[in-house]
């Protein structure tokens, strides 16, 4: 093997690499569960805390319109022009879950901060891609908290339940 010939200077830098790595791999498993447990909502998912329905008919409840200044018209750098004005065909957009607040386990509607995210870190890089081919719509929608994900007891599944009912 090359790392012999090499002498036992490098087989311990070796070694001490593949060290590094599992403790590396460690510390993800730790930080995981440690974020997990810092977003997870106080109790289970009860139909009585469940936020209102979005109004689709409020341009409010749309992150963007075709018709609308909004960050979906940003268009990645090495992309054609937006050209929503002129597209020949409509793009609903639903972006990933990104709502982290244990404040329960779907975002309420008009969440300043959630939206905010929305707006400047996901629009632009996401559904601006398709500004030039597109007229983007995308909802606004009752996210589920990312805890959902990994829960085991049925509140997840009813989390992403609701998210999935709005864009439906």
């Amino acid at each position: 093997m090359w790392y012999r010939r090499q002498g036992p200077v490098v087989t311990a830098q070796i070694a001490a690499l593949g060290g590094m790595c599992f403790l590396l791999g460690g510390c993800h498993v730790i930080a995981r569960h440690a974020l997990l447990a810092v977003v997870r909502p106080p109790g289970a998912f009860a139909a009585a805390t469940v936020p209102p329905t979005p109004d689709y008919g409020d341009a409010r409840a749309w992150a963007a319109l075709p018709e609308s200044r909004d960050n979906a018209d940003i268009a990645p750098p090495s992309a054609l022009p937006e050209a929503q004005s002129a597209a020949p065909a409509d793009c609903f957009f639903v972006h990933g879950t990104t709502w982290a607040n244990r404040a329960g386990w779907n975002e309420p509607p008009g969440d300043r901060a959630a939206d905010g995210y929305t707006d400047r870190d996901v629009l632009p890089g996401q559904a601006g891609a398709f500004n030039a081919a597109c007229r983007v719509y995308a909802p606004r929608y009752r996210q589920a908290n990312l805890y959902a994900f990994v829960d085991a007891g049925g509140s997840g599944a009813a989390a992403l339940d609701l998210a999935y009912s709005d864009v439906e």
